[in-house]
């Protein structure tokens, strides 16, 4: 399990990187991912085959990741629908940032 959750640390770093790229700026993540995350991703997984464990994500934690991902996006999508009905501001992502960098709306 986990290797599973390792392997899905080590992607979710990636992602932020690809974000970044795709959106041609700054995003959540991107200043963590190549600083914290995915050096710890690979110093782990060293970690495991110098020690002699057997470096391969069981089947389990692969079937799981599905479920994982998705509880964990309907859990943000309560929270932040929770968020918005306290009246708060409605955040709308990377857009909302940079118009409130650049002075546009």
């Amino acid at each position: 399990m986990f290797q599973a959750a390792l392997a899905g640390f080590g992607a979710h770093g990636v992602m932020h990187l690809a974000q970044a790229a795709l959106f041609r700026g700054y995003t959540p993540g991107v200043a963590t991912a190549p600083l914290v995350v995915l050096p710890y991703s690979v110093w782990a997984w060293r970690r495991l085959r110098a020690s002699g464990v057997p470096v391969r994500p069981g089947y389990g934690g692969v079937l799981a990741l599905p479920l994982v991902l998705a509880g964990v996006h309907a859990l943000a999508h309560t929270l932040v629908n929770r968020r918005q009905k306290d009246g708060r501001e409605r955040g709308r992502g990377v857009a909302a940032w940079r118009g409130r960098r650049t002075g546009r709306q």
